[in-house]
């Protein structure tokens, strides 16, 4: 008896324990399901700011059902201050925007810096409707005089919307600006968030919200009167409408969103074409003055080698007549002391014109290379100017925008401060410098051979006698000599012909050509610049004449 009384008391007092432990965590648990079920229709408010500064952080895309046609709403964040983060997200929202409503609630108009991005984001060619969300408590309605309309209670409002619509207005196409609507945003959010038997559907968490309803209610006493006062319905009509034209709306929305598009990009490629043109007009200017610099040097480079090249082969027949007039009178009754005389000096001659020739070729060749260097250089540097120019042109233009537009076209500007690079340093260009003008020892030594051998002829005939024998000598030696004189400078006008072709052909194949390929380059950039306006154009025309229809 006492063991059973002991075990029963045992278990009662684990039960009580275990009740103790778990009933408040069942309690809450029940509370919990409670409040779940009793809100499980109050959805409203969760989505509404809170205060916070740049509430909306990121895109919101709510996806909504209207007559079995679904469309999208996207929340963006605000445009007001610096929001720099959030550009790229606004401009995605705003691109696919066929509706957009930009919502003024700073009763402010807005500021010039709000005016630009107002510009930038909206300037896509979506219809645009204003709405200036008036604020204000339920003590801001407690008369009658203050429910008659928002004008009358917010006149601060209409000012405010005025301003809205000059700022706006002045930015905008008109086709674009539909609609400038005061609202009260909160009085028409807590007029549709009641049930039929005006139960609230707002979450339980935002009591700020409840606690506003209920204060708006008290002083508008229905949910009908709320709404008609906020003027919330001129928004859903707006929607209807849009839902209502949906297939059509999207449609010219899109076609006035590719119709901008187009104007703004031929705007942007004309601009392009005509810095372009400018910059390459400037740019053949300057190739064509480096090439008439370098036909001059050509010219310079040929006149002067042919002039020395006459004087060093004049300057060795002369010597090699006073060596035979000497020889001659010296050792006439000696044949083989005159001969070997003659030989001597000839070869003494040979050696030494073909080393000034080689040298004269070598000095001539290098003033042609450092006048052709100096022009390109010349151009590059003339090259670089036209190009920082252009640069200083297109930092000029107001729009940010246009600048970075603008860039598209500097694939070929860009490249001209390198351009011509490659060009010049013709004296390294591969030219064989002293066997480029061949033959001209070779050619001299037959000469001295052909006059050497006269001479001993003729010293045979004239070896008897002295005197006017020796006058005669010397002057049949002397016509030998003129007559080889004039077979060499025939020979070599003839070899200083092809000499200086070849000359004057790789020029034109290693500096010439390339400048005019470059001018090439930038002329095929016009032909494509052009090529793109005119497929735009064509197809601007198109869309404008078919506005409602397929393209």
């Amino acid at each position: 008896m006492n063991q059973t009384t002991a075990t029963t008391g045992v278990q009662r007092g684990g039960l009580s324990k275990a009740l103790s432990s778990s009933l408040p965590s069942l309690l809450k648990m029940q509370r919990k399901l409670r409040t779940r079920e009793l809100s499980d229709y109050c959805v409203d408010g969760i989505i509404i700011g809170t205060g916070k500064a740049d509430f909306t952080q990121n895109n919101v895309v709510y996806r909504l059902n209207y007559n079995n046609k679904e469309f999208q709403l996207i929340d963006v964040p605000g445009i007001e201050g610096n929001e720099s983060r959030y550009e790229a997200m606004v401009q995605e929202a705003i691109a696919k925007a066929h509706l957009v409503f930009y919502i003024n609630g700073t009763n402010k108009k807005p500021e010039t810096e709000t005016g630009r991005k107002i510009k930038q984001y909206l300037n896509r060619d979506a219809v645009v409707h204003v709405i200036c969300n008036v604020r204000g408590k339920a003590d801001s309605y407690e008369f009658d005089e203050d429910r008659v309309s928002l004008e009358q209670t917010h006149r601060d409002a209409i000012v405010t919307l005025e301003q809205t619509q000059n700022v706006l207005g002045n930015i905008l196409e008109p086709e674009l600006l539909q609609g400038l609507h005061l609202v009260q945003g909160l009085i028409g959010f807590c007029s549709m968030a009641f049930t039929d038997n005006m139960s609230t559907t707002i979450n339980p968490e935002r009591r700020d919200l409840i606690k506003a309803q209920l204060a708006y209610l008290k002083d508008f006493k229905n949910k009908e009167e709320m709404r008609r006062f906020s003027r919330i319905r001129e928004i859903e009509e707006i929607i209807h409408d849009q839902c209502s034209n949906f297939d059509r709306n999207i449609i010219l929305s899109n076609k006035r969103k590719v119709t901008r598009l187009l104007e703004e990009t031929l705007e942007i490629l004309k601009q392009q074409l005509i810095a372009h043109e400018k910059v390459a007009k400037n740019i053949r200017k300057e190739t064509s003055g480096c090439a008439k610099e370098i036909d001059s040097a050509f010219s310079n480079f040929a006149t002067s080698f042919s002039r020395k090249r006459g004087n060093l082969i004049n300057g060795f027949f002369e010597e090699l007549h006073e060596v035979a007039h000497n020889s001659i009178e010296t050792h006439f009754s000696d044949k083989n002391l005159i001969e070997k005389s003659i030989q001597e000096h000839a070869e003494k001659l040979q050696k030494k014109v073909k080393f000034n020739f080689m040298q004269m070729q070598k000095s001539e060749l290098a003033t042609l290379s450092e006048n052709i260097d100096r022009s390109v250089k010349r151009l590059q540097e003339n090259v670089k100017r036209v190009k920082f120019e252009h640069e200083l042109n297109t930092a000029s233009m107001d729009s940010t925008k246009w600048k970075g537009d603008m860039d598209s076209v500097n694939f070929s500007i860009n490249e001209l401060g390198g351009m011509f690079l490659g060009i010049g340093g013709y004296a390294l260009s591969g030219l064989a410098i002293g066997s480029v003008f061949p033959g001209v020892g070779n050619a001299i030594g037959v000469a001295v051979g052909v006059a050497v051998g006269v001479v001993s002829n003729l010293l045979k005939y004239f070896f008897s006698g002295r005197g006017k024998k020796i006058r005669e000598a010397q002057k049949k030696v002397a016509q030998t000599i003129e007559k080889q004189r004039e077979l060499l400078k025939d020979e070599t006008i003839d070899a200083e012909r092809k000499f200086l072709e070849n000359i004057r052909i790789d020029i034109k194949k290693k500096i010439v050509n390339e400048l005019y390929h470059e001018n090439k380059k930038m002329e095929d950039v016009e032909i494509v610049l052009k090529e793109k306006i005119i497929t735009l154009s064509e197809l601007k025309y198109r869309m404008e004449e078919n506005p409602d229809g397929a393209v």
